[in-house]
């Protein structure tokens, strides 16, 4: 998932947006295990300010499992992110961001998870945006993410 973290960040760097906020505190959380409860604290107060913050907030969450040991309490972690993360897309199954952050963790993660189950539809969905040609920076994710990852990229 170290990744997918840098990539996020790169996407936003250049912005002073509430996104980039989100992708520092990420990013900070991602080098450190020490900065997981801050970027969780700071997703806490800002997790109602979009449905994308609500999806950062799903990320924090999940990186709290990087403070414990004991697999129980990882895996607990990671399905309570995982379920706000899933409660948020299904709220807003067309923001192309949150179907993003579901895709890129789907794809990072260890299968014996059992989070796999919607790499084809977002995929899907991010193949449409990326063909779309849009000129933003979540374009320019989705192009980023897919030559690290040797995705086919759309026609």
């Amino acid at each position: 998932m170290r990744m997918l973290f840098y990539i996020v960040l790169g996407m936003f760097s250049t912005s002073l947006s509430a996104q980039h906020l989100f992708s520092y505190h990420l990013e900070q959380a991602n080098l450190d295990a020490n900065n997981c409860m801050p970027f969780y604290e700071f997703m806490e107060s800002h997790k109602n300010e979009s449905s994308v913050a609500k999806g950062y907030f799903a990320l924090s969450v999940m990186m709290q499992a990087k403070l414990h040991k004991n697999p129980f309490t990882k895996l607990s972690y990671f399905n309570k992110g995982k379920n706000i993360l899933e409660e948020t897309i299904s709220a807003n199954p067309k923001v192309v961001e949150l179907r993003f952050l579901r895709f890129s963790v789907q794809n990072e993660i260890p299968a014996i998870l059992l989070y796999f189950n919607d790499i084809d539809s977002d995929k899907k969905m991010l193949d449409n945006y990326y063909i779309a040609k849009n000129e933003d920076q979540l374009t320019g994710l989705i192009s980023k993410y897919y030559r690290l990852k040797d995705f086919d990229f759309p026609i």
